[in-house]
């Protein structure tokens, strides 16, 4: 059990970054050279100074976190972007660079995707095996995950409660991938179609993305997680894919480090714009947490289906998506006589003291910057 971290106490950053040529901006898949100039030996993690580096799944990717929640995003946003300097300055070397952004807009997955071949390669080829991992919905996905750490059972369902209510809208202000395939895809948030589409053959391991209205920790063992293991299990017998990071709903908890994890945020420009984001949702959160427009009841009530069908609206259309039912805008304290687009609601909720006092100055100039311009 988390007893160091409450859900009050700070939020855990993870970025992932392409790793492309410095002239084509091609994919390079060098993110083992990468960490080993900084590891050495057959260490395929490094941490230093608060900061770690790692890889997920593709050798053109590398992920970089905070070791611990940060209770200011700017500081968290401070720290990754010097590491961001750091990395580029070795990538140099090699002739690459970070690419920011959530999807590469001409890679080709069925040509140009690498496993990586390392540590855990045994877990990236069981995904491979059983769900084809040539799909932009593995190879072509860099989102920003945020951890929002809880302490306990109580904690564990008032943030659930909570992120399910905001999870539809973070497209609206994040969605930062419309080119795919050297194309226009029509939607702005084609990072979320791809993944949303990335299991189809085991529909248990997304679900409906947003998460099922289940608010105990015991409750979510036996009501989500094993079922999803059941469901694995005659494409995976030897067990190897049966953990909680199988889950891939929008917002997952991750019981070994007692921290929600919410994944529905596109990499932005920098690590500035992506703790803008993150300081509006976990305001939001907070402020839904200690009930300041509905109670936790009246939270765990709403069912899956508006929610996902919110969430589908800002995926294809950002912040333009039109938000038409009231009881969900008077969930956040916003009475609209007529519909409003997803800025405008952003906007609304943003002006209410009890979200606006949690953002730092910094964060709320670069949100006014997103509502005021669009997403990328």
């Amino acid at each position: 059990m988390n007893t160091e971290y409450g859900v009050f106490d700070g939020v855990g950053v993870e970025i992932e970054y392409m790793i492309v040529d410095q002239k084509t901006l091609d994919i390079q898949p060098v993110a083992d050279k990468l960490i080993q100039s900084v590891a050495g030996g057959a260490q395929w993690d490094y941490e230093k100074d608060g900061v770690g580096w790692s890889n997920e799944f593709v050798l053109h990717l590398v992920e970089l976190k905070t070791l611990l929640p940060e209770k200011s995003l700017h500081q968290a946003a401070r720290m990754l972007h010097n590491e961001v300097g750091v990395v580029n300055e070795i990538l140099s070397g090699m002739g690459a660079a970070l690419m920011p952004g959530a999807v590469h807009p001409w890679m080709n997955p069925l040509t140009q995707l690498h496993r990586w071949p390392h540590d855990c390669h045994e877990i990236y080829d069981t995904y491979h095996r059983i769900f084809d991992s040539h799909q932009h919905g593995y190879a072509n996905v860099q989102s920003v995950h945020m951890n929002l750490p809880f302490d306990g059972d109580e904690q564990f369902g008032r943030l659930c409660a909570a992120t399910r209510m905001i999870l539809p809208l973070i497209p609206a202000l994040a969605a930062a991938s419309p080119f795919a395939d050297g194309k226009l895809t029509g939607a702005l948030d084609f990072r979320m179609i791809a993944y949303m589409k990335n299991s189809q053959q085991v529909p248990q391991v997304a679900g409906d993305i947003i998460p099922e209205p289940v608010f105990t920790i015991g409750e979510y063992h036996d009501k989500v997680l094993a079922p999803l293991y059941k469901a694995i299990a005659p494409f995976d017998p030897e067990g190897i894919m049966a953990h909680e990071w199988l889950n891939a709903r929008g917002a997952i908890p991750r019981f070994d480090r007692s921290a929600l994890e919410i994944r529905v945020i596109d990499v932005q420009e920098n690590p500035y714009m992506d703790a803008a984001v993150m300081a509006a949702v976990q305001a939001v959160i907070l402020a839904m947490v200690e009930e300041r427009w509905i109670d936790f009841d009246q939270q765990k009530k709403w069912a899956s289906g508006p929610l996902r069908k919110i969430l589908m609206d800002t995926v294809k259309k950002g912040e333009d998506a039109i938000i038409t039912l009231n009881e969900y805008m008077e969930a956040f304290g916003v009475e609209a006589e007529e519909p409003l687009s997803a800025s405008e609601f952003w906007r609304a909720i943003i002006e209410d003291d009890a979200v606006s006092a949690r953002i730092e100055h910094e964060e709320a100039e670069l949100l006014d910057l997103i509502l005021t311009e669009g997403t990328l």
